[in-house]
Protein backbone atom coordinates (compact mmCIF):
# COMPACT_ATOMS: atom_id res chain seq x y z
CA UNK A 1 0.00 0.00 0.00
CA UNK A 2 2.85 2.04 0.80
CA UNK A 3 4.45 1.46 -2.38
CA UNK A 4 0.83 2.60 -4.57
CA UNK A 5 0.67 5.84 -1.84
CA UNK A 6 4.08 7.54 -3.47
CA UNK A 7 4.02 6.47 -6.84
CA UNK A 8 5.07 8.73 -9.43
CA UNK A 9 5.60 8.31 -12.94
CA UNK A 10 9.42 8.40 -13.90
CA UNK A 11 10.12 11.97 -15.58
CA UNK A 12 12.56 12.42 -18.88
CA UNK A 13 14.14 16.84 -18.54
CA UNK A 14 11.15 16.69 -21.49
CA UNK A 15 8.05 15.23 -19.22
CA UNK A 16 9.59 17.29 -16.33
CA UNK A 17 9.25 20.64 -18.23
CA UNK A 18 5.84 19.77 -19.46
CA UNK A 19 4.35 18.78 -16.18
CA UNK A 20 5.93 21.74 -14.68
CA UNK A 21 4.41 23.73 -17.56
CA UNK A 22 1.26 22.40 -16.97
CA UNK A 23 1.15 22.31 -13.44
CA UNK A 24 1.86 26.19 -13.74
CA UNK A 25 -1.04 26.44 -16.09
CA UNK A 26 -3.73 24.89 -13.47
CA UNK A 27 -2.47 26.79 -10.68
CA UNK A 28 -2.83 29.77 -12.17
CA UNK A 29 -6.75 28.02 -13.45
CA UNK A 30 -7.17 27.77 -10.14
CA UNK A 31 -5.53 31.37 -8.58
CA UNK A 32 -8.39 32.61 -10.78
CA UNK A 33 -11.11 30.53 -9.51
CA UNK A 34 -10.23 31.14 -5.88
CA UNK A 35 -10.44 34.65 -5.95
CA UNK A 36 -13.31 36.02 -3.48
CA UNK A 37 -15.06 37.02 -6.30
CA UNK A 38 -15.58 33.73 -7.96
CA UNK A 39 -16.75 32.74 -4.85
CA UNK A 40 -19.02 34.80 -4.47
CA UNK A 41 -20.57 34.62 -8.06
CA UNK A 42 -21.15 30.73 -7.48
CA UNK A 43 -23.10 31.55 -4.11
CA UNK A 44 -25.08 34.69 -6.32
CA UNK A 45 -25.56 31.90 -8.69
CA UNK A 46 -26.51 29.01 -6.76
CA UNK A 47 -28.98 28.55 -3.97
CA UNK A 48 -27.29 27.71 -0.61
CA UNK A 49 -27.77 27.76 3.08
CA UNK A 50 -26.38 30.88 5.61
CA UNK A 51 -23.84 29.40 8.32
CA UNK A 52 -24.06 31.03 11.86
CA UNK A 53 -21.63 29.43 13.88
CA UNK A 54 -18.27 29.80 15.07
CA UNK A 55 -14.94 28.08 14.06
CA UNK A 56 -15.68 25.86 17.58
CA UNK A 57 -18.52 24.44 15.38
CA UNK A 58 -16.48 23.09 12.81
CA UNK A 59 -13.32 20.02 13.05
CA UNK A 60 -10.62 18.40 11.29
CA UNK A 61 -12.46 16.74 8.30
CA UNK A 62 -12.26 13.29 7.61
CA UNK A 63 -10.51 12.39 4.27
CA UNK A 64 -11.50 9.02 1.96
CA UNK A 65 -9.41 8.76 -1.15
CA UNK A 66 -12.20 7.03 -2.99
CA UNK A 67 -11.19 7.35 -6.64
CA UNK A 68 -11.30 4.31 -9.01
CA UNK A 69 -10.13 3.57 -12.68
CA UNK A 70 -11.68 6.50 -14.70
CA UNK A 71 -12.71 8.82 -12.08
CA UNK A 72 -10.53 10.81 -9.55
CA UNK A 73 -12.71 11.38 -6.22
CA UNK A 74 -11.38 13.27 -3.32
CA UNK A 75 -14.47 13.36 -0.01
CA UNK A 76 -14.02 15.34 3.01
CA UNK A 77 -16.32 15.40 5.51
CA UNK A 78 -16.84 17.08 8.99
CA UNK A 79 -19.78 14.96 10.57
CA UNK A 80 -22.83 15.75 12.55
CA UNK A 81 -22.79 19.11 12.35
CA UNK A 82 -26.29 20.75 14.09
CA UNK A 83 -28.89 21.67 11.87
CA UNK A 84 -29.49 24.60 14.05
CA UNK A 85 -26.40 26.19 12.73
CA UNK A 86 -27.56 26.67 9.11
CA UNK A 87 -30.40 28.81 8.13
CA UNK A 88 -32.39 28.94 4.74
CA UNK A 89 -31.22 25.30 3.74
CA UNK A 90 -34.37 24.60 1.55
CA UNK A 91 -35.04 21.49 3.00
CA UNK A 92 -38.95 20.64 3.96
CA UNK A 93 -40.33 20.43 7.03
CA UNK A 94 -38.94 16.62 7.38
CA UNK A 95 -35.18 16.21 5.82
CA UNK A 96 -35.28 13.00 3.33
CA UNK A 97 -32.46 11.21 1.80
CA UNK A 98 -30.38 13.12 -0.55
CA UNK A 99 -30.90 16.88 0.47
CA UNK A 100 -28.13 18.53 0.35
CA UNK A 101 -27.08 22.82 -0.44
CA UNK A 102 -24.11 24.29 -0.52
CA UNK A 103 -22.92 26.64 2.33
CA UNK A 104 -21.51 30.06 2.50
CA UNK A 105 -18.77 31.04 4.96
CA UNK A 106 -17.01 27.69 4.75
CA UNK A 107 -14.17 26.70 2.57
CA UNK A 108 -11.71 24.14 1.58
CA UNK A 109 -8.24 25.73 0.92
CA UNK A 110 -5.50 23.35 -0.79
CA UNK A 111 -2.05 25.07 -1.03
CA UNK A 112 1.77 23.75 -1.13
CA UNK A 113 5.28 25.25 -1.22
CA UNK A 114 5.22 29.11 -1.39
CA UNK A 115 1.52 29.29 -0.13
CA UNK A 116 0.87 28.25 -3.84
CA UNK A 117 -3.30 27.68 -3.34
CA UNK A 118 -4.34 25.32 -6.06
CA UNK A 119 -8.18 24.74 -4.61
CA UNK A 120 -10.88 26.85 -2.59
CA UNK A 121 -14.04 24.81 -2.52
CA UNK A 122 -17.48 25.62 -0.99
CA UNK A 123 -19.00 22.08 0.91
CA UNK A 124 -22.27 21.27 1.29
CA UNK A 125 -24.71 20.33 4.11
CA UNK A 126 -26.03 16.95 3.59
CA UNK A 127 -28.73 14.91 5.03
CA UNK A 128 -26.99 11.94 7.35
CA UNK A 129 -28.81 8.58 7.11
CA UNK A 130 -28.30 6.08 9.60
CA UNK A 131 -26.57 2.69 7.57
CA UNK A 132 -28.36 0.23 10.24
CA UNK A 133 -31.87 1.47 10.87
CA UNK A 134 -31.96 3.65 7.75
CA UNK A 135 -33.16 6.91 9.29
CA UNK A 136 -32.68 10.65 8.39
CA UNK A 137 -31.41 12.78 10.66
CA UNK A 138 -33.65 15.26 11.50
CA UNK A 139 -31.13 17.71 14.07
CA UNK A 140 -28.06 17.02 12.11
CA UNK A 141 -25.93 17.34 8.76
CA UNK A 142 -22.76 16.32 7.10
CA UNK A 143 -20.65 19.30 5.99
CA UNK A 144 -18.86 17.62 2.87
CA UNK A 145 -16.69 18.52 -0.26
CA UNK A 146 -17.35 15.76 -2.71
CA UNK A 147 -14.75 16.65 -5.10
CA UNK A 148 -14.59 14.64 -8.59
CA UNK A 149 -12.74 14.67 -12.06
CA UNK A 150 -10.71 17.11 -13.10
CA UNK A 151 -11.05 19.39 -10.58
CA UNK A 152 -9.23 17.10 -8.50
CA UNK A 153 -6.35 16.91 -11.07
CA UNK A 154 -4.34 20.22 -9.86
CA UNK A 155 -5.05 19.78 -6.41
CA UNK A 156 -2.00 17.91 -4.87
CA UNK A 157 1.19 17.26 -6.01
CA UNK A 158 3.62 16.03 -3.43
CA UNK A 159 2.89 17.62 0.09
CA UNK A 160 -0.34 19.96 0.30
CA UNK A 161 -1.94 21.14 2.95
CA UNK A 162 -5.32 21.35 3.28
CA UNK A 163 -7.16 23.64 5.42
CA UNK A 164 -10.72 24.50 6.61
CA UNK A 165 -11.71 28.38 6.49
CA UNK A 166 -14.01 30.26 7.96
CA UNK A 167 -14.26 33.46 6.85
CA UNK A 168 -11.32 33.51 4.85
CA UNK A 169 -9.51 32.45 8.06
CA UNK A 170 -8.11 29.14 8.63
CA UNK A 171 -10.15 27.26 12.04
CA UNK A 172 -7.82 25.90 14.57
CA UNK A 173 -7.72 22.06 14.29
CA UNK A 174 -8.35 21.89 11.18
CA UNK A 175 -5.59 21.44 8.95
CA UNK A 176 -4.33 18.35 7.40
CA UNK A 177 -0.93 17.40 4.94
CA UNK A 178 -1.94 14.83 1.54
CA UNK A 179 0.84 13.79 -0.29
CA UNK A 180 0.91 12.33 -4.09
CA UNK A 181 0.02 13.59 -7.44
CA UNK A 182 -3.20 13.80 -8.36
CA UNK A 183 -2.88 14.64 -12.23
CA UNK A 184 -1.49 10.52 -12.60
CA UNK A 185 -3.45 7.71 -12.17
CA UNK A 186 -7.24 9.01 -11.34
CA UNK A 187 -5.00 10.52 -7.48
CA UNK A 188 -5.32 7.19 -6.36
CA UNK A 189 -1.28 8.06 -5.18
CA UNK A 190 -2.87 10.77 -2.54
CA UNK A 191 -2.50 10.27 1.13
CA UNK A 192 -3.24 12.07 3.91
CA UNK A 193 0.25 11.99 5.77
CA UNK A 194 0.97 12.50 9.74
CA UNK A 195 4.28 12.70 12.10
CA UNK A 196 7.38 14.38 11.60
CA UNK A 197 9.21 11.88 9.34
CA UNK A 198 5.89 11.56 6.36
CA UNK A 199 5.80 15.13 6.72
CA UNK A 200 10.19 15.75 5.69
CA UNK A 201 9.79 12.90 3.42
CA UNK A 202 6.85 14.79 1.81
CA UNK A 203 8.39 17.93 1.78
CA UNK A 204 11.46 16.75 -0.09
CA UNK A 205 9.50 14.77 -2.61
CA UNK A 206 7.86 17.95 -3.54
CA UNK A 207 11.11 19.85 -3.40
CA UNK A 208 12.92 17.50 -5.85
CA UNK A 209 9.37 17.65 -8.24
CA UNK A 210 9.58 21.20 -8.25
CA UNK A 211 13.35 21.77 -8.66
CA UNK A 212 13.29 18.69 -11.64
CA UNK A 213 16.00 16.55 -9.88
CA UNK A 214 15.41 12.97 -10.41
CA UNK A 215 17.40 11.76 -8.05
CA UNK A 216 16.43 13.26 -5.50
CA UNK A 217 12.96 12.59 -5.89
CA UNK A 218 13.67 9.04 -6.30
CA UNK A 219 15.17 9.07 -2.73
CA UNK A 220 12.28 11.13 -1.48
CA UNK A 221 10.32 8.43 -2.55
CA UNK A 222 11.60 5.35 -0.53
CA UNK A 223 12.01 7.76 2.26
CA UNK A 224 8.32 8.43 2.32
CA UNK A 225 6.96 4.84 1.69
CA UNK A 226 9.78 3.93 4.54
CA UNK A 227 8.16 6.89 6.79
CA UNK A 228 4.40 5.32 5.45
CA UNK A 229 5.10 1.98 6.49
CA UNK A 230 6.10 2.71 9.78
CA UNK A 231 2.94 4.31 10.90
CA UNK A 232 1.47 1.63 13.44
CA UNK A 233 -2.12 0.53 11.87
CA UNK A 234 -5.27 2.46 13.15
CA UNK A 235 -7.39 0.16 15.44
CA UNK A 236 -10.93 -0.41 13.74
CA UNK A 237 -13.05 2.30 15.37
CA UNK A 238 -16.40 0.83 16.78
CA UNK A 239 -19.81 1.54 15.02
CA UNK A 240 -21.13 4.78 16.50
CA UNK A 241 -24.54 5.44 16.56
CA UNK A 242 -24.25 8.82 16.12
CA UNK A 243 -26.71 9.51 13.32
CA UNK A 244 -29.74 8.56 16.02
CA UNK A 245 -32.17 12.02 16.19
CA UNK A 246 -32.60 11.25 20.15
CA UNK A 247 -29.41 10.07 21.27
CA UNK A 248 -26.16 11.41 19.96
CA UNK A 249 -24.33 8.16 21.71
CA UNK A 250 -21.04 10.18 22.47
CA UNK A 251 -19.99 7.32 24.44
CA UNK A 252 -20.16 4.98 21.96
CA UNK A 253 -22.53 2.46 24.24
CA UNK A 254 -22.80 -0.93 23.08
CA UNK A 255 -23.51 -3.24 25.87
CA UNK A 256 -24.02 -6.32 24.06
CA UNK A 257 -20.86 -5.81 21.96
CA UNK A 258 -22.12 -6.44 18.45
CA UNK A 259 -20.96 -3.56 16.92
CA UNK A 260 -24.19 -1.76 16.59
CA UNK A 261 -24.35 1.36 19.11
CA UNK A 262 -26.88 1.08 21.56
CA UNK A 263 -29.36 3.83 20.46
CA UNK A 264 -30.16 2.42 17.24
CA UNK A 265 -29.50 -1.44 18.17
CA UNK A 266 -33.12 -2.76 18.29
CA UNK A 267 -31.84 -5.27 20.54
CA UNK A 268 -29.17 -3.64 23.33
CA UNK A 269 -28.24 -7.00 25.06
CA UNK A 270 -28.62 -9.49 22.29
CA UNK A 271 -26.40 -9.66 19.72
CA UNK A 272 -27.95 -8.90 16.31
CA UNK A 273 -25.42 -6.43 14.58
CA UNK A 274 -23.30 -4.58 12.30
CA UNK A 275 -19.97 -7.07 13.57
CA UNK A 276 -21.92 -10.00 15.39
CA UNK A 277 -25.08 -11.08 13.42
CA UNK A 278 -27.90 -13.67 15.06
CA UNK A 279 -27.03 -17.37 14.13
CA UNK A 280 -28.15 -17.04 10.66
CA UNK A 281 -26.05 -13.98 10.42
CA UNK A 282 -28.51 -11.65 9.91
CA UNK A 283 -28.27 -7.85 11.63
CA UNK A 284 -30.98 -5.99 13.04
CA UNK A 285 -33.55 -8.54 11.79
CA UNK A 286 -37.30 -7.79 12.98
CA UNK A 287 -39.55 -9.69 10.96
CA UNK A 288 -42.94 -8.09 12.73
CA UNK A 289 -41.22 -4.78 12.32
CA UNK A 290 -42.32 -3.29 15.85
CA UNK A 291 -39.06 -2.46 16.66
CA UNK A 292 -37.30 -5.02 18.29
CA UNK A 293 -35.45 -7.58 16.73
CA UNK A 294 -36.25 -11.10 16.96
CA UNK A 295 -33.62 -12.13 18.78
CA UNK A 296 -35.11 -10.07 21.80
CA UNK A 297 -38.62 -10.27 21.10
CA UNK A 298 -40.43 -13.19 21.45
CA UNK A 299 -43.67 -11.24 22.64
CA UNK A 300 -45.63 -12.47 20.03
CA UNK A 301 -48.94 -10.90 20.26
CA UNK A 302 -47.16 -7.36 21.16
CA UNK A 303 -48.72 -6.75 24.23
CA UNK A 304 -45.65 -5.11 26.07
CA UNK A 305 -44.79 -9.14 27.85
CA UNK A 306 -43.93 -12.31 27.10
CA UNK A 307 -46.40 -15.17 29.06
CA UNK A 308 -48.08 -18.09 28.38
CA UNK A 309 -50.14 -16.60 25.65
CA UNK A 310 -46.68 -15.93 23.60
CA UNK A 311 -46.37 -19.43 24.27
CA UNK A 312 -49.29 -21.04 22.80
CA UNK A 313 -48.54 -18.98 19.95
CA UNK A 314 -45.13 -20.26 19.65
CA UNK A 315 -45.94 -23.84 20.45
CA UNK A 316 -48.42 -23.77 17.33
CA UNK A 317 -45.14 -22.66 15.31
CA UNK A 318 -43.06 -25.34 16.57
CA UNK A 319 -40.69 -26.76 13.68
CA UNK A 320 -41.75 -24.67 10.62
CA UNK A 321 -40.09 -21.64 9.40
CA UNK A 322 -42.60 -18.86 10.65
CA UNK A 323 -39.91 -15.87 10.51
CA UNK A 324 -41.49 -14.52 13.37
CA UNK A 325 -41.36 -17.55 15.42
CA UNK A 326 -37.72 -18.08 14.31
CA UNK A 327 -36.33 -15.70 17.25
CA UNK A 328 -32.23 -16.90 16.38
CA UNK A 329 -32.79 -16.32 12.44
CA UNK A 330 -31.46 -19.92 11.52
CA UNK A 331 -34.39 -20.82 9.42
CA UNK A 332 -36.45 -22.90 11.78
CA UNK A 333 -38.69 -23.14 15.09
CA UNK A 334 -36.88 -25.36 17.64
CA UNK A 335 -34.69 -25.40 21.15
CA UNK A 336 -32.83 -22.44 20.37
CA UNK A 337 -36.17 -20.39 19.87
CA UNK A 338 -37.60 -21.83 22.84
CA UNK A 339 -34.51 -21.04 25.09
CA UNK A 340 -35.15 -17.24 24.05
CA UNK A 341 -38.43 -17.59 24.92
CA UNK A 342 -37.76 -18.80 28.16
CA UNK A 343 -35.04 -16.63 29.02
CA UNK A 344 -37.63 -13.63 28.48
CA UNK A 345 -40.46 -15.34 29.84
CA UNK A 346 -42.79 -12.75 32.33
CA UNK A 347 -39.89 -10.18 31.20
CA UNK A 348 -41.04 -7.23 28.26
CA UNK A 349 -38.84 -7.48 24.71
CA UNK A 350 -35.75 -5.49 24.30
CA UNK A 351 -34.51 -5.53 27.72
CA UNK A 352 -32.34 -7.76 29.47
CA UNK A 353 -33.04 -11.25 29.91
CA UNK A 354 -33.22 -13.84 32.62
CA UNK A 355 -29.85 -15.51 33.26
Amino acid sequence: AAELAIAQANMNEGDIADATAALLAANLAALADNAPDAAAAQLALEPHANFVGEDADLSLPIFENVGQDGLARFDFTIPDVPLALFENTGFGPTILVGDEILSDRISLMFSRTMNQVTGLILPEAVAIQNPITLEVSQTHVDVMWSIRGDAVLPLVVGATTVSVLLDGDPVPGATMTLSGDSRFGDATSVVQITGLATTQAAGALASALVLGDPVAASVARVDLAAAIAAIPPTPPVPFICHLHTNDPNVAQGDADGDGTGDPCDNCRFAANGLTVGDLGGNMQRDTDADGFGNVCDPDLDNNGVVNFGDFVRFQAGWGTSNPDLDFNGDGVVNFGDLSILSNYMFGVPGENPAP
